[in-house]
């Protein structure tokens, strides 16, 4: 049955699994209560081979998604919209461990996993920024990841410069409450296994550090390291 036909047949509904190699764990409601706009909400699913899983977003800050798999995964987060066509968000990954940020609007959607092996995929839906206390960081402050990574959110002030070390092409990416990337600094090819002055950037209010990391040129064994260090102004 293909998607299309699947969300007709359903209505909004993804309860059902049709044709996957396993029928995955879903939502552990012992993991996650129903919670107010200013509390997390984890959520694990977990299967062996391809699978189709219900989600709901309730809160509207950042969707956090952590992905470990132990074979090559492509997941698709589809919208419960009237032909279930249309794909909000497509996460890919050769590694065995990775976090992505989305900022996906608050509704229903289903989690369409494609893999052969086994995996597990935790969703942490944030409260917007604003309703939650975000801690201004020690300088200085190192963020150091061999995968692409999420970290914060980190109260920024202003000024601060930055320095990056990359044996991929990589990048660190500022994200404000409203899901806007603000600021960035990259590390390019011409520069991989050196250091390299960003310069000074300026950030100001809570932000989520998004790692994203281009791996079509590394091998698939070879380990990747990525650190960024930012130090305030002196």
């Amino acid at each position: 049955m293909n998607r299309r036909d699947y969300f007709a047949v359903l209505g909004i509904g993804i309860a059902g699994t049709a044709g996957c190699t396993s029928i995955p764990t879903g939502f552990d409601p012992t993991e996650s209560e129903p919670t107010e706009s200013n509390e997390l909400i984890r959520e694990t699913y977990e299967g062996d081979g391809s699978a189709l899983n219900e989600f709901s977003v309730e809160n509207e800050g950042a969707i956090l998604f952590e992905v470990e798999s132990d074979d090559r995964l492509s997941a698709d987060v589809i919208p419960a919209d009237e032909d279930g066509s249309g794909t909000a968000f497509t996460i890919e990954s050769r590694l065995s461990r990775i976090r992505k940020y989305s900022d996906i609007e608050t509704g229903e959607y289903a989690l369409d996993v494609t893999t052969n092996g086994e995996w597990k995929i935790i969703i942490e839906q944030h409260p917007p920024l604003g309703l939650k206390s975000v801690e201004t960081p020690e300088f200085p402050l190192t963020i150091s990841s061999e995968t692409p990574d999420v970290f914060g959110p980190y109260n920024f002030d202003g000024f601060m410069s930055a320095s990056t070390y990359s044996t991929a092409v990589s990048g660190l990416n500022f994200i404000d409450e409203s899901g806007e990337w603000v600021e960035s600094v990259g590390h390019g090819q011409t520069h991989l296994g050196e250091t390299r002055d960003q310069g000074t950037i300026n950030v100001e209010g809570p932000h989520w550090l998004v790692v994203t990391m281009n791996l079509a040129l590394t091998g698939d064994d070879d380990p990747v390291e990525f650190e960024v260090t930012l130090e305030a102004p002196s």
